[in-house]
């Protein structure tokens, strides 16, 4: 997964839990220089925002071609990706 499909999917899943009724955070720069996500007052890393949102098995899908890197927070990473038309 090319890492603008994967900001794509980390804004997507989100969204998918404020759609839901959970309260949702900015991103931060959390533990080591990791972007975690407040939901429901609690920070989610990347992998347990996709859990929380989609499950472990979609979760995993998603972040195996990003093992062994970890998703920095970056200025680019804290915009919210635009849809393609």
């Amino acid at each position: 997964m090319k890492s603008e499909e994967y900001e794509e999917a980390y804004w997507e899943a989100r969204d998918a839990l404020f759609r839901r009724g959970k309260s949702v955070g900015m991103p931060v720069p959390g533990r080591e220089g990791i972007r975690e996500c407040n939901i429901d007052g609690t920070p989610l890393t990347d992998r347990e925002l996709f859990t929380e949102a989609w499950g472990r098995a979609l979760a995993d899908d998603i972040l195996r071609p990003n093992r062994g890197r970890k998703p920095y927070l970056s200025e680019r990473s804290l915009q919210p990706v635009s849809p393609v038309s």
